[in-house]
C-alpha cells in the first residue's frame, strides 16, 4: 500500500526555492591608514586594525585567539624605519587589543550575542628587525613586552594579570635544493602572579628533488 503523501507545510520553503543566506554580522578585520615614506624620509606608518605577520608567525599572527579563524587582527600602530642600503627594516610596534570587541569597532550584528575575542585586554610594545641582505635568506630579531589584563568575564574565572618579555631570533631561506627555517625565543615575566620562564624552538628542513616526477 503506498504511503500517504505528506501534507504541505507552509513554514517550509518549496523545494524549488534556493536557500537564503543568513546574514548575521559584518565585522572589520582590517581597517587602517598608511603613510609611506613620510616627508621623503625613510619612515612609514600604519595605524589601525591590521595583521602583523613575521617569519612563520611563531610569535605574532593571531591577535584574537578565541574566535578561531573569524578574525586575527591587531589594533596597532606600526612605524617602519627603512634601511635600504642594507636591505633591512626596523618595525616599532605599539599594540592595544581589547578582549571584548564591543569596546572598539563593534560588529554590525543582528542575531548573535557579542562574544569575547580574547581572555585579556592586551597592551604590548616591541621592535622587530628584518634583514634580507643575503640573497634568498631572511633574518629576524625581535623583542616584545606584553601586559595582559583579564576582562571581567575571565577575571571571574580566576584569570590574572600577565607581564611577559619575549626575545628571539629567526632565520629562513633557500640554498641550492635545500630550504630551511629556524626560530628560537625566550620568555620571562609573571603570569597569574607567579614567576614565569619559558624557552621555545621551531625548525624545519626541506630538500627538493628537481628532476623527480614528484617533488
Amino acid at each position: 500500500t503506498p504511503a500517504p503523501a505528506p501534507r504541505p507545510n507552509s513554514a517550509q520553503p518549496a523545494a524549488s526555492e534556493p536557500p537564503r543566506p543568513d546574514w548575521n554580522e559584518v565585522v572589520a578585520d582590517s581597517l587602517y591608514a598608511d603613510w609611506t615614506r613620510v616627508g621623503g624620509l625613510p619612515v612609514s606608518v600604519r595605524l589601525g586594525r591590521q595583521d602583523l605577520n613575521y617569519g612563520r608567525n611563531f610569535i605574532f599572527g593571531e591577535g584574537t585567539p578565541l574566535d578561531g579563524s573569524r578574525t586575527q587582527y591587531f589594533d596597532a600602530c606600526k612605524t617602519t624605519l627603512h634601511l635600504d642600503a642594507i636591505k633591512s627594516q626596523v618595525d616599532l610596534l605599539c599594540i592595544g587589543n581589547r578582549g571584548d570587541e564591543s569596546d572598539r569597532l563593534r560588529p554590525w550584528n543582528w542575531h548573535e550575542v557579542q562574544k569575547p575575542v580574547s581572555e585579556h585586554d592586551v597592551n604590548a610594545h616591541g621592535v622587530y628587525l628584518t634583514s634580507r641582505y643575503f640573497k634568498d635568506q631572511e633574518l629576524g630579531a625581535y623583542y616584545l613586552r606584553k601586559h595582559d589584563e583579564p576582562i571581567p568575564a575571565y577575571a571571574a574565572k580566576g584569570f590574572g594579570e600577565n607581564t611577559l618579555h619575549t626575545a628571539g631570533i629567526m632565520v629562513q631561506g633557500k640554498t641550492g635544493p635545500w630550504d630551511y627555517y629556524a626560530e628560537a625565543a625566550g620568555q620571562r615575566g609573571r603570569r597569574d602572579g607567579e614567576r614565569h620562564r619559558a624557552e621555545a624552538l621551531s625548525t624545519d628542513l626541506g630538500y627538493t628533488f628537481k628532476r623527480a616526477v614528484w617533488t
